[in-house]
């Protein structure tokens, strides 16, 4: 059996990694916007007494009773998206012009994006069909090309490692005081740790995650987008603890790697969400007024 400190250790060397809010900017978010709710406190007489919760909606809607009320909410990674800043954009059309020049022109760059997007979907399909018991291992193997077959082996390596519970598969989730909406792939139990995980399938499979560091700041914001709403909604009956970022390879040489944030190591990639959640809004306020003009 794999270690559980082998494929879960928590790395968190992101202070040296990104610039991210200030202590004054986090506790400003959290008090506003906490990532977990506000517990009830007990006076001396025995009665609960909840804490007023003075966070304002930035976003409004009609109709709030319903998931369909929320499908006019923008998703994490549309906010993610329309929130890069400029050197993120610089970086990201540096890779696609370099990966164009490898791959000989834009038609094949095209195909490759669809390849891997088709890739990713199949996997995740599989991997939730392998939670819920639709297919177990050895008919799985059967399933695929040599990649995805690695893929499935590798989720089963970390399914081994100590994970007690796998629930929630691909859930929609809201949070309706910040305005967005998510789809999260399962929530997991691991050493008394109730964790979001999501599962990461890099194309290239040469670089490892072995750290925090190593992990993209757009992928830390979304788990913990995920992890706000689900705390913020009643989905359920306790707060989670944190999340996970699980990366599957597809080589067949390199192991599963997992990276684990939980408690008030949250905190700073809360704030810089809560803070992209707010730009994207400005963002689209002010697109409006100028469309109307």
């Amino acid at each position: 059996m794999i270690k559980l400190n082998r494929i879960f250790p928590c790395l968190l060397h992101w202070r040296s990694a990104w610039s991210l809010p200030m202590a004054t900017e986090v506790n400003k978010e959290l008090k506003q916007f906490p990532l977990v709710p506000l517990a009830p406190r007990v006076n001396p007489t025995g009665r609960g007494v909840r804490k007023k919760q003075t966070s304002n909606p930035i976003f409004k809607l009609n109709d709030a009773t319903t998931l369909q009320g929320f499908q006019s909410m923008p998703s994490v990674s549309h906010i993610l998206n329309e929130t890069r800043s400029e050197e993120d954009v610089l970086k990201l059309n540096q890779w696609k012009n370099a990966k164009i020049r490898e791959l000989g022109g834009e038609e094949q760059f095209q195909e490759y994006s669809e390849s891997m997007a088709q890739f990713s979907a199949q996997c995740h399909s599989l991997i939730k069909k392998k939670i819920e018991n639709e297919i177990d291992f050895e008919s799985a193997a059967d399933i695929g090309d040599e990649r995805t077959k690695n893929i499935l082996k590798q989720f089963d390596q970390i399914r081994a490692a100590n994970v007690t519970d796998i629930s929630m598969c691909e859930k929609t989730v809201v949070h309706d005081v910040l305005g967005y909406r998510g789809k999260f792939d399962c929530l997991i139990e691991v050493s008394g740790l109730r964790l979001i995980a999501d599962w990461k399938i890099p194309d290239n499979a040469n670089r490892r995650r072995l750290g925090i560091q190593d992990c993209q700041l757009s992928e830390l914001l979304q788990c913990v987008a995920y992890l706000g709403a689900i705390n913020h909604s009643k989905l359920v009956e306790k707060p989670l603890d944190g999340f996970c970022l699980v990366y599957l390879y597809h080589d067949n040489q390199s192991p599963p790697d997992a990276q684990v944030v939980t408690g008030k190591d949250c905190n700073p990639f809360w704030a810089a969400w809560v803070s992209k959640v707010k730009q994207y809004h400005s963002q689209s306020s002010e697109n409006l007024k100028a469309f109307s003009s």
